[in-house]
């Protein structure tokens, strides 16, 4: 994600969130590592937690927003594991409705949210300035191990 200020007076702020949607079957599906950061649980009302989990799962609704996260996660599943590397975004959210909130969900397939996770990484608890003129870079890498 390349941002660009065209301003010669005025900062631009924005926040970014990268939505990748992972195929997974959801009920086996770990995120790591986010053990002990401080996250948004969207889920409770915006209350913030600190995670104890060592493997995040999403066998329930889950809409966390992990702050000051490492930068590189892992997403593994039924012995497939993928390794996303972040670059200048200090969030990442793990998103997977569940069954009570994916059936309201109008253009979801009956069931989708048992094939999938989402890994985003992104600013979502804060926003990035660019100063007039200046340019911001951020992005992930995926790989498969």
């Amino acid at each position: 994600l390349h941002v660009e200020n065209p301003s010669s007076e005025q900062t631009l702020s924005f926040q970014a969130l990268l939505h990748t949607y992972y195929a997974a079957n959801a009920s086996h599906v770990k995120i790591s590592p986010l053990t002990n950061l401080t996250y948004i649980n969207k889920v409770k009302g915006g209350i913030e937690e600190v995670e104890t989990r060592d493997g995040v799962d999403v066998l329930q609704f889950t809409d966390a927003v992990y702050k000051n996260a490492p930068k590189e996660y892992l997403i593994s599943c039924e012995g497939k594991t993928l390794k996303l590397k972040v670059r200048e975004l200090n969030d990442v959210v793990v998103w997977n409705p569940g069954a009570e909130a994916g059936s309201k969900i109008g253009d979801m397939e009956d069931g989708g949210w048992e094939r999938y996770v989402c890994v985003e990484p992104g600013s979502a608890s804060y926003f990035i300035d660019v100063a007039p003129g200046k340019h911001w870079i951020g992005g992930q890498t995926i790989t498969v191990m």
